[in-house]
């Protein structure tokens, strides 16, 4: 419980820096959102987060069991995972690295291959909807071209 408390003040207050440190970042400019926008939604979900982790305890069973050996696995597999994402997406593209990084990630967690797979059809194209129209951002193309 302590922990949780803990790891939510640290939380709550890089949210605040991270917000604080866009102070600076140009706003939106002729209805699109400037290179302040990102860094601040994610500052506020950090914020937001932080504040969570304090007011609410999560429900566990046995306190020890946050430790297992197989937990620190599923965290070197996810910043494998990011690393490896980081290193192909140039040359397979967002949707490729994107779609395998998702079911990846669905899989380690838990989820059966059915519900990775709808989550990774459904969330990855419209990510890449939302940063390529909505936002603007350039996201990899690689062999799709798309």
């Amino acid at each position: 419980m302590r922990n949780d408390r803990i790891l939510g003040a640290l939380v709550l207050i890089a949210g605040i820096v991270l917000y604080a440190a866009t102070a600076h970042f140009p706003g939106a400019a002729s209805n699109r959102p400037g290179p302040a926008f990102l860094p601040r939604v994610l500052a506020v979900l950090f914020a937001v987060s932080g504040f969570l982790l304090i007011l609410y305890r999560k429900p566990t069973v046995n306190d020890a069991s946050e430790n297992q050996p197989r937990n620190r696995f599923k965290v070197v597999a996810m910043i494998a995972g990011l690393v490896l994402y980081s290193m192909i997406a140039d040359t397979t593209g967002f949707l490729i690295a994107g779609g395998c990084l998702t079911f990846g990630f669905c899989s380690l967690l838990g989820n059966s291959w059915r519900v990775g797979l709808v989550v990774t059809v459904v969330l990855v194209p419209f990510i890449y909807t939302i940063f390529s129209t909505v936002l603007g951002v350039v996201l990899p193309v690689g062999w799709l071209g798309w």
